[in-house]
């Protein structure tokens, strides 16, 4: 990747040729590592820079020429860049406006001077404009919604990365020059831009004097930067050797001056690689970061401390521990660092307030209160425009809880085997095929002179067709021996019921022995139809901002509806367990809570979470303060946890500890026995069967109740005297003629 090389140079006399010519070697070397282009900006006529020059004009290096007065003149001349706006205050209705000039207020140029202490030594010498109403005035600034401070662009945005080479001789020029970097700094309430100094860009001073060295280093913003060196005449080399300064963050771990020397160069000793030149950062050296942390779920776990034993707003826990905890650890064991943790005082992860400022975990990294915040941090657009963030390590979102779908009654199991439209088919089947029978027996049995009484009666036809279906012998009708058409038919009806008695026999045991459930909640539209009352914990996220702003009429109902939940570090979702309610919360919070209480030894959960987010995803990480060293190399190492999987490794851990925790303290996980596939069947299995025989019965004992009304009311008009009806004496006599089964069930 080419890198854009600026020579920013202030001169106070006119240089000798053998020193610029072995400055020009310096840059050419320089600018070789990255592949660099070069722009040399001074104080002095062009036609004074040709020893400068020479040596890059030989070797073809592409460069340019610039005055430092001119460019600061156009950099006062370009327009103001506004501050932007990417949310309104937490609460503020859609139709109060960001030119509201009352609401206003002091911020002090101190609010956004970071509180980490990267050494022992005195404030910055050097007072910087990064939030300057005016050139020439520092302190106090008046900022209103819609107009923070505005930075001037520096240079043009053509490249993504830079390295500047500034030469100076004076205290005044490089107060000038920084002066210069500090407008391109744009410091806003719901935007922070480094501007020059990202951590990217390449800095290299070539001072007079160690003093400037010192004056260099004192600046806040600077000495923050991987790569800023400070380069000085090796003493009797004047021109010829120079050596490499830097700021050692970490100085204050190894016990050491905070500038240190990293490289000597000379021609015999070229640079071959950019990190000789600059600060190692492999080791920390037992640095000490301030760390800003909410305890929530599975992330951070914690116990909170008393008031009587010191408990305050921004140290309210401690024992700590958490799947980001171990990722913390892990860090710290391979860079070398210790650190503290702390609480934000208002509790919240971070949204934007009515002043347009952000809140919790946010404002901790965004003013600099602390190193970087963890826990389920989420990386998204709006808050990293005020912090420095990390690469994710996970995935969450916005989800909800609901019972386990209730397992459907199971005397409907009979039913199951086919689907409704199966069984009204069925039906037709045997009222069609015993229509067909009836026919056919009475145009072939006229046909072949014999009568078919099976099937040539109407109601026997219809009760043939249905026995057969239901798995009733009729093989021993002989008679239709001469008529082809309708065994043709018998057999066809035979193998078509053999089928579906088959297939109903082999399905109907699997509906006994394993029972259907209800259909899940899977939409927000179910949950509301449900009739379920729902709770939710609010967080302070941005999300619930939405919610409350959404013009979707489901939402609307969501969030009008809502029943706030206390918060605590593990959802409580007891309530969706019995069935009373469903729970609304964070999946990062929802998961770990189903696997400690709710699910069986083999992980079946015992109560239901949607698959699906309720908003967009989010990528959680750690956000720090917008100017730091350190951020690119916690990435690497957070790499390094992810593609070992240690990442779930930690977080199953940490759901273990959480069920023994949780076991220690009292409470016993739910379990519920899961029934074993092979078994006796129960009378639970069979009460289908029950209610079958029952309702049979009770349709026998109602049929035969209509049959005696009906021959009591057809004898009703005989006389009483008589006596019985004739055919009670028929009956009590045993004088029935025994007719076929079949024939006086139809009689």
């Amino acid at each position: 990747m080419k890198r854009h090389l600026i020579f920013l140079q202030s001169m106070v006399h006119i240089f000798m040729a053998k020193g610029t010519n072995r400055i020009s070697e310096l840059l050419q070397n320089l600018a070789q590592l990255g592949n660099t282009e070069l722009s040399i900006i001074t104080d002095f006529p062009i036609s004074q820079q040709f020893h400068a020059l020479r040596e890059l004009n030989s070797l073809d290096t592409p460069h340019y020429s610039y005055s430092v007065k001119e460019l600061r003149r156009k950099q006062l001349d370009l327009p103001v860049e506004p501050c932007p706006i990417f949310g309104e205050g937490h609460g503020i209705a859609k139709n109060i406006t960001h030119h509201d000039e009352e609401q206003s207020e002091e911020i002090s140029h101190s609010l956004f001077n970071s509180s980490i202490k990267w050494g022992d030594e005195d404030k910055p010498k050097i007072d910087h404009s990064s939030l300057q109403g005016k050139d020439d005035e520092v302190g106090t600034v008046r900022y209103t919604r819609d107009m923070h401070y505005k930075r001037r662009p520096f240079f043009p945005w053509n490249k993504f990365h830079r390295s500047i080479f500034v030469w100076v001789t004076k205290p005044d020029s490089l107060r000038e020059v920084l002066k210069m970097f500090d407008a391109t700094i744009m410091h806003c309430k719901q935007k922070i831009e480094p501007g020059i100094f990202n951590t990217q860009t390449r800095f290299y001073f070539y001072l007079e004097s160690y003093d400037l060295v010192q004056d260099l280093f004192s600046h806040d913003k600077l000495r923050r930067l991987p790569r800023v060196a400070a380069i000085l005449d090796t003493e009797g080399f004047k021109g010829e050797k120079f050596t490499f300064h830097n700021y050692d963050f970490f100085h204050d771990g190894r016990g050491t001056t905070n500038i240190t020397m990293s490289y000597v160069w000379s021609p015999q000793r070229r640079i071959d690689q950019v990190a000789d030149v600059f600060t190692n950062l492999s080791d920390f050296h037992e640095h000490h970061f301030t760390i800003a942390t909410n305890p929530w779920s599975h992330h951070v776990l914690a116990d909170e401390i008393p008031e009587d034993e010191g408990g305050t707003p921004t140290n309210k826990y401690r024992n700590y521990w958490g799947y980001e905890i171990d990722l913390l650890e892990f860090t710290a064991r391979v860079l070398n660092f210790q650190y503290t943790l702390v609480n934000p005082a208002d509790g919240n992860w971070g949204h934007i307030e009515m002043d347009g400022t952000w809140s919790g975990l946010v404002a901790e990294a965004a003013m600099g209160s602390v190193d970087f915040v963890i826990c389920d941090m989420f990386i998204v657009y709006g808050r990293v425009q005020v912090f420095d963030a990390t690469i994710p390590f996970d995935l969450d979102f916005m989800a909800f809880v609901t019972p386990n779908p209730h397992p459907v009654p199971k005397w409907l199991s009979l039913l199951r085997p086919f689907q409704p439209l199966v069984w009204t088919l069925f039906g037709l089947s045997v009222l069609v095929i015993g229509l067909i029978f009836w026919g056919t027996a009475i145009i072939e049995g006229y046909h072949v002179g014999d009568h078919f009484q099976e099937w040539a009666i109407l109601k026997d036809s219809f009760w043939y067709a249905y026995g057969t279906l239901v798995g009733e012998s009729i093989t021993r009708d002989t008679r239709s021996q001469n008529a082809p058409a309708l065994r043709f038919l018998i057999g066809t009806w035979v193998i078509f019921c053999m089928i579906a008695t088959y297939s109903y026999g082999g399905s109907v045991k699997s509906f006994m022995t394993n029972p259907l459930f209800t259909q899940p909640i899977r939409t927000l539209e179910e949950l509301i139809d449900s009739g379920l009352p729902w709770g939710m914990v609010l967080y302070g996220e941005e999300e619930e901002e939405m919610m409350a702003e959404s013009t979707d009429p489901v939402i609307q109902v969501i969030w009008r509806d809502k029943i706030v939940t206390e918060y605590s570090q593990v959802p409580q979702i007891e309530g969706v367990y019995l069935g009373k309610k469903a729970f609304i919360d964070w999946k990062s919070g929802l998961e770990p809570a189903i696997f400690v209480r709710y699910s069986n030894p083999d992980g079946t959960p015992l109560i239901y979470k949607s698959p699906n987010p309720v908003f967009m995803p989010n990528l959680p990480g750690w956000a720090f303060y917008t100017f730091n060293p350190v951020r690119p190399r916690f990435d690497e190492t957070i790499q390094r946890a992810i593609e070992a999987g240690l990442i779930d490794f930690w977080k199953f851990r940490t759901w273990y500890r959480m069920k023994e925790k949780s076991r220690l303290d009292g409470v016993e996980p739910i379990r519920i026995e899961k029934r074993a596939n092979i078994r006796s069947l129960s009378l639970d299995d069979l009460q289908g069967v029950f209610y079958l025989v029952l309702l049979a019965l009770l349709g026998s004992v109602l049929t035969l109740m209509l049959e005696l009304l009906k021959k009591y009311c057809g004898q009703s008009q005989r006389s009483f005297v008589a006596g019985p009806p004739n055919w009670l004496h028929k009956a009590t006599n045993e004088k029935i003629e025994h007719e076929p089964v079949f024939k006086y069930m139809y009689y």
